[in-house]
C-alpha cells in the first residue's frame, strides 16, 4: 500500500473511533447502574384558582355540557358553590335525556353543591318579559330556565319590566332549602309612596327656627347683664326697707323683675326654635304618603312541593 492510501485509511479508523467513542459516552446507563444526571423538574400542580380561571376560559369559548361541568367541578374545589350549583345544573340541562348514566352522575353532583346554597324559583304574575334582579345585580331574563342558587342570608328580589312595575321583596333564605316567590304587578295608580311638597314651608320654618334661636340667645345675654345691675346695686344700698322702698329699691326691684322676664322669654325662645327645628326637618325627610296610599307588600307563606324540590312559597303583593 503506497503511503497516501495508509494516510488515508489512518484518517478513517481515527474517524471511526471517534464516532464509537462519543455513541458510547451518549449511550443510556445499564440496568442496574444509577444514573449521575438529574430528573427532569416535574411541574407544579395548578391552583384551584388557575384551575378555575382556565374552566371559565373554555367554558366562555365553548359552552357545552362538557365544559359547565368541568367549570362547576372547579368551582367546587374553589368552594364557590353557588356558582358550581348554577354550572351542573347548566351541564343537567345540557346533556341529552339519553344520556342517563351522565345526567344521574350530574344531579348527584348537583344535589351536593346544593348543600351550602338556597334554591329560588322566581315567577311573575302576570307573566310578561322582564329582567330578574336579586340584590341590585340583573341574573337573567323572565321566564327563567333554571332556578337561581344563591347564598343563604337576605336577599332583595325585583323585577323589571317594560310599562309594569312589580313588587321588590326581602326573602330569608336556607342552606339546602327550596323556596319558590310570586312577585306581583302593582295595581293601577299606586306610587311610590311619597308626593312632591313645596320647599318654601321648609324655609318660613327654618327662618322662624332661626330667628327665634338669636331671641333665645340675645335675651339670655341681657338678663346676666340686669343681674350684675342688680347685684352692683344691692350691695350699694345694703338693704331696703320693704314698708317704706326709696328710689334706689324700686330700681333694683326692676332690674330683678327684667332679668326674671328675659330669663323666661330667652327659654320660650330656645323652645320654640327646636320645635321649629323638629318641624322643618320632619317637613323635608319624612316621606308623606299619597291619598291611594304606598304599595305595601304583604308577604305570604305556604307550603310547595314538586318532583324536584319541596319548601316554602312567598308570595309578595301590593295593599
Amino acid at each position: 500500500m503506497d503511503p497516501s492510501a495508509r494516510a488515508l485509511a489512518a484518517v478513517a479508523a481515527f474517524f471511526v473511533a471517534s464516532l464509537s467513542a462519543n455513541a458510547a459516552a451518549q449511550a443510556p446507563a445499564a440496568e442496574g447502574e444509577a444514573s449521575s444526571a438529574p430528573p427532569p423538574p416535574s411541574s407544579a400542580a395548578a391552583t384551584p384558582e388557575l384551575e378555575l380561571g382556565a374552566a371559565r376560559l373554555a367554558f366562555r369559548s365553548t359552552p357545552d355540557a362538557m365544559n359547565a361541568e368541568r367549570l362547576a367541578r372547579a368551582a367546587e374545589r374553589a368552594a364557590l358553590h353557588r356558582e358550581a350549583a348554577e354550572h351542573y345544573a347548566l351541564a343537567i340541562s345540557l346533556t341529552p335525556q339519553a344520556a342517563s348514566e351522565d345526567r344521574a352522575r350530574l344531579q348527584a353532583e348537583l344535589k351536593r353543591a346544593k348543600a351550602h346554597v338556597a334554591t329560588l324559583v322566581v315567577k311573575l304574575s302576570p307573566e310578561v318579559p322582564a329582567t330578574i334582579v336579586v340584590d341590585g345585580t340583573p341574573l337573567g331574563s323572565y321566564p327563567l330556565k333554571l332556578p337561581l342558587y344563591l347564598d343563604p342570608g337576605e336577599h332583595d328580589v325585583a323585577a323589571l319590566a317594560d310599562d309594569r312595575r312589580f313588587v321588590s321583596v326581602k326573602v330569608g333564605l336556607m342552606a339546602d332549602k327550596s323556596f319558590t316567590i310570586t312577585l306581583r304587578e302593582a295595581p293601577a295608580g299606586a306610587t311610590d309612596g311619597s308626593v312632591t311638597r313645596p320647599v318654601w314651608p321648609a324655609i318660613v320654618m327654618g327662618s322662624l327656627g332661626a330667628a327665634a334661636l338669636v331671641t333665645g340667645v340675645a335675651t339670655l345675654v341681657i338678663s346676666f347683664a340686669r343681674e350684675d345691675d342688680a347685684e352692683s346695686l344691692a350691695g350699694a344700698i345694703g338693704a331696703c326697707d320693704t314698708t317704706a322702698l326709696d328710689d334706689d329699691c324700686l330700681r333694683l326691684a326692676a332690674f330683678v323683675s327684667d332679668r326674671n322676664s328675659l330669663r323666661n322669654a330667652s327659654t320660650i325662645a330656645f323652645v320654640a326654635s327646636g320645635v321649629l327645628a323638629g318641624a322643618t326637618l320632619g317637613y323635608l325627610f319624612i316621606p308623606l304618603p299619597s291619598d291611594d296610599g304606598p304599595p305595601k307588600a304583604a308577604l305570604r307563606l305556604k307550603a310547595t312541593a314538586t318532583l324536584d324540590h319541596a319548601g316554602l312559597s312567598l308570595e309578595g303583593t301590593f295593599q
